[in-house]
C-alpha cells in the first residue's frame, strides 16, 4: 500500500519538505518558528524548504494580526499538480516518439565511438605532428598537403622532424594541388634527400578537380586535419578505425588518379 510519504517523494518533495508540509496541513496557518518548533529543523533550513513547497505551489505566505504566516494549500492541490504532470509526460512521450528515429540513427555503440583531440596555436599543432612520431605504429603515412604547414609550423620544426620520423622507418605518401604556388615546392622537395631516398612519395592533381584548403594525415586508426581557422592555427585528431579506413580508401582513389611531380 502506499503511504503518504512515498507518494509526495513521487512529486519530488524531499523528508523535510514532506515534513513541513505534513506539519501545516495539521496545525494551519503558521510562523516559521512555530513550523520549525514542530518539525525540529531549523529556521534557515524551514525557509528553504518553504520557499521550494511555495513554487511547486502548495504553500502560500498571509499576512495577518501576528504577522507573516505560512497557510499549505488544500491538498486537492496536489490531485491537479499529479493530473498536470500526466499530461506532460504523454505530451513528452509523444514528441520523444517523433525524434526516436533520428536518435537511433546517429547512436554508435561505446566501442565505435570516436576519439577526438583538439589543438590551437603554433604549438598544439606541432604536438599533434608529434602524435605520428609518438604513436604511429603503421610504417605509412598518408595524406593531402598544402604550403600551409610550413606556415604553421616552420621550417625548421618541420625538417627536425622529418629526420626523426625517418629514421624509424617511416614512408610518406602525400598529394598536392598542380597549382602555381606549390610548383616551387615542387622542385624543393625532389632535391630533398628523404625524396631521393624513397622515404617521401609526392603526386599531384590538377588544381581544378583537387584544391584542399587543409592538411590531413591518416594513418593507424587516426584521421588529422590541421588548417588556419581565422588567421590561427587549429586542429584534430580523430581516432577511429572506420573513420580512418573510409578516408584512407578515398585517398587511395585520388592517389591512382594522380601523376608524379
Amino acid at each position: 500500500m502506499p503511504t503518504v510519504n512515498s507518494v509526495l517523494k513521487q512529486l519530488e518533495l524531499n523528508d523535510k519538505e514532506i515534513k513541513v508540509y505534513l506539519a501545516l496541513i495539521q496545525s494551519g496557518p503558521s510562523s516559521v518558528q512555530n513550523i520549525s518548533r514542530v518539525t525540529s529543523i531549523s529556521r534557515s533550513t524551514v525557509y528553504q524548504r518553504i520557499e521550494n513547497l511555495k513554487k511547486a505551489g502548495l504553500v502560500i505566505f498571509e499576512f495577518g494580526d501576528k504577522g507573516q504566516v505560512v497557510r499549505a494549500i488544500h491538498p486537492d492541490k496536489l490531485k491537479e499538480i499529479i493530473e498536470k504532470r500526466v499530461e506532460e509526460s504523454k505530451k513528452l512521450s509523444a514528441e520523444f516518439d517523433s525524434i526516436l528515429p533520428e536518435l537511433a540513427n546517429i547512436y554508435q555503440p561505446t566501442s565505435t565511438k570516436a576519439k577526438i583531440l583538439h589543438f590551437e596555436g603554433k604549438d598544439g599543432i606541432q604536438r599533434m605532428i608529434y602524435d605520428y612520431e609518438m604513436e604511429a605504429k603503421s610504417r605509412n603515412l598518408y595524406g593531402y598537403t598544402t604550403i600551409m604547414l610550413d606556415k604553421i609550423t616552420g621550417k625548421e620544426f618541420n625538417r627536425k622532424y622529418h629526420k626523426k620520423f625517418y629514421k624509424k622507418g617511416y614512408k610518406d605518401h602525400f598529394l598536392m594541388s598542380d597549382s602555381k604556388g606549390s610548383r616551387a615546392y615542387f622542385t624543393e622537395v625532389k632535391s630533398y634527400w628523404l625524396y631521393k631516398e624513397g622515404r617521401i612519395f609526392v603526386r599531384k592533381l590538377p588544381q581544378s578537380i583537387f584544391n584542399p584548403k587543409v592538411n590531413v594525415s591518416i594513418y593507424d586508426d587516426k584521421y588529422s586535419i590541421a588548417l588556419i581557422k581565422k588567421g590561427k592555427p587549429f586542429g584534430v585528431i580523430i581516432q577511429n578505425e572506420e573513420i580512418a579506413q573510409h578516408q584512407l580508401e578515398i585517398f587511395k582513389i585520388l592517389w591512382n588518379q594522380s601523376e608524379e611531380i
